[in-house]
């Protein structure tokens, strides 16, 4: 099913990455490295909400190692889904495919937010001498609102654009790729990077004696086929209760 992307969808996108990306709060700071929440965002506002999930898993298995450490990026997720989900549903690529051209994206969006750091520097410094003239507005204005209002006139007009003019050509772009062997090669590599973020970010975040708790988790996902995500929950966090209720009588066994 194919969508053509209006100036307004273009825009309510827009608008949500430039959010997303101002670090306005803690929540839009950890959404800048999921891609699920801005693919179901393009979901809603393109009206395909399960193909645009479909496509933000590829991508975000792909991108599973990212993180931002002291601010700091190697990538972009949400940046990259912003774009690459709403070419998906207009049918240029599959969600695997679209991740071949994702991972450059997402390098390119964090060049972008560092970019955007060198802005902030000046609004810290005056920031410093609102603090010592104990201006409270002004410490406000500097740290709050110049920083929130340069991060959505940077990714806002930039994402618009993009969206707009962009995600057609690469619409074509794809749709003439994907013909033939080269949309196979694609198809085959997008799936591998996948795997591959998968297993990085499995490595990064697990030690050893925490690997066999995904496992079970995989093999009962296996065994339970059309188990909604809600029992998945209930049964991990009650797994995870026993786990720190065993620990900490270990801990008290220890200490006396």
């Amino acid at each position: 099913m194919n969508f053509t992307l209006s100036i307004w969808q273009a825009l309510l996108i827009a608008l949500w990455i430039g959010l997303v990306l101002s670090r306005f709060s803690v929540a839009t700071l950890q959404l800048r490295f999921t891609t699920l929440m801005t693919a179901l965002v393009v979901g809603l506002v393109m009206r395909d909400v399960p193909t645009a999930l479909v496509a933000g898993v590829a991508i975000q298995l792909a991108l599973f190692n990212v993180g931002g450490a002291g601010g700091s990026a190697s990538g972009e997720p949400a940046f990259a889904a912003a774009i690459m989900v709403p070419v998906v549903l207009s049918g240029g690529l599959n969600p695997y495919q679209s991740v071949v051209i994702a991972l450059p994206i997402a390098v390119l969006g964090s060049y972008l937010y560092k970019a955007r750091f060198k802005i902030n520097t000046s609004y810290m410094k005056a920031a410093d001498i609102k603090a010592e003239e104990l201006d409270e507005a002004g410490l406000t204005r500097e740290i709050i609102v110049k920083p929130l209002l340069t991060s959505l006139a940077i990714y806002t007009v930039l994402m618009l654009v993009v969206l707009y003019l962009g995600v057609p050509l690469l619409t074509l772009l794809g749709e003439s790729l994907v013909q033939g062997r080269l949309g196979h090669v694609l198809d085959v590599v997008g799936r591998g990077l996948a795997a591959v973020g998968l297993a990085a970010g499995m490595v990064a975040m697990g030690k050893a004696k925490h690997l066999p708790f995904f496992f079970v988790g995989y093999v009962v996902a296996i065994l339970l086929p059309g188990t909604s995500m809600v029992t998945f929950a209930i049964l991990a966090g009650a797994i995870a209760f026993i786990y720190i209720l065993a620990s900490d009588a270990d801990a008290l066994k220890s200490s006396d």
